[in-house]
């Protein structure tokens, strides 16, 4: 899969605080997304699971850490980071 392939396939975002999953979506390149959460410290990553690569190889993915507090607006911009 050449490069400009791999940009086009559907990337997962996954939230997660500690072992507990929050919330999955589908997102695409160039999207904006809001993700309403209770304040505390979150895992947000960025995988593309629906490609599969040959034994020794790995998928383009990404995590961040974010923390929410209560009452304030918490943006992460990837879309840099995404290429």
């Amino acid at each position: 899969m050449t490069l400009a392939e791999l940009t086009r396939v559907p990337m997962e975002l996954t939230v997660t605080q500690g072992s507990h999953t929050t919330t999955t979506q589908p997102v695409r390149q160039a999207g904006v997304y809001r993700i309403v959460l209770p304040q505390g410290s979150y895992a947000v990553s960025l995988e593309q699971p629906d490609v599969r690569v040959p034994p020794g190889h790995f998928v383009i993915g990404y995590a961040f850490a974010v923390t929410v507090k209560a009452g304030q607006t918490t943006n992460l911009g990837i879309g840099g980071n995404c290429k």
